[in-house]
């Protein structure tokens, strides 16, 4: 690679798109090659603000922005003038923010933000710019607070959330975004305490309702969603049926001991 001249520059506002908005308070130093122009753009301080290269007059290689300390903010990866490849952001005190994976300009494999440090926050998986695959979401802890998976873009089969001590919150089953098929809630102790099917996002059909001992609260049958016919309630320690409610249409038409 034959280096055409070692810099020149620039007295003036920098050439570059990306460095408009520093507006009078930034000068660019152009560094020419054979195959490709250099630029590193700087304040009236000295201090590096961003440096990229163009080749053909499009971003190739490395986009570079720099915090006001001198840590880098983001790192860009470009191919002909389309992101492709990762795009890291850093905050001021060096740590890493997120980590987003691209394919000409669109999202295209992993998506992660970070806690302060090193620790995950969120994992998404994308294809051509549409969640796509396993999503997780971790507590600050480290442990797993959700566990999804995605179909361009929407929810589909068993989707999981989790308590801060590791046990199961809720379970769902989608289809193409829409709550369909089994239902399980659980307490922090991991004990059921509603279990039931859904269909196009409603309740519908059977549903039981426990104590927290687990013990039989209620059970019944659901129609799009709304309670129907009867429904038995009973006591935690007894076990026996304290009442039985008939309902039409979600609404309680009559109640019996």
């Amino acid at each position: 690679m034959k280096k055409i001249s070692f810099f020149t520059l620039l007295f003036f506002p920098a050439v570059s798109l990306f460095s408009q908005h520093y507006k009078n308070n930034v000068d660019t130093i152009v560094t020419n090659y054979s195959d490709f122009t250099y630029y590193k753009v700087i304040n009236k301080k000295g201090l590096l603000i961003e440096e990229y290269y163009l080749n053909n007059d499009l971003l190739n290689g490395t986009w570079t922005t720099y915090h006001s300390n001198g840590f880098p903010h983001t790192i860009t990866v470009y191919r002909n003038g389309k992101k492709t490849g990762n795009l890291i952001t850093l905050g001021k005190d060096g740590y890493l923010e997120t980590s987003i994976s691209y394919l000409e300009d669109r999202l295209d494999g992993l998506y992660r933000v970070y806690y302060k440090g090193t620790r995950v926050n969120k994992e998404i998986n994308y294809k051509n710019d549409i969640e796509e695959g396993v999503k997780k979401i971790y507590f600050a802890n480290a442990d797993l607070q959700e566990l999804g998976f995605m179909k361009n873009g929407k929810r589909d089969s068993l989707n999981i959330w989790y308590y801060e001590n590791g046990k199961t919150a809720i379970q769902y089953y989608y289809h193409e975004g829409v709550l369909e098929g089994q239902s399980v809630s659980f307490s922090k102790d991991g004990i059921v305490i509603e279990k039931g099917n859904y269909h196009l996002d409603l309740k519908e059909g059977e549903w039981i309702e426990n104590y927290d001992s687990g013990k039989l609260k209620a059970k019944g049958k659901y129609i799009a969603g709304q309670k129907q016919g009867a429904w038995k309630y009973y006591d935690e320690h007894t076990e026996k049926i304290v009442k039985s409610v008939v309902f039409k249409n979600g609404i309680e038409k009559t109640k019996s001991k």
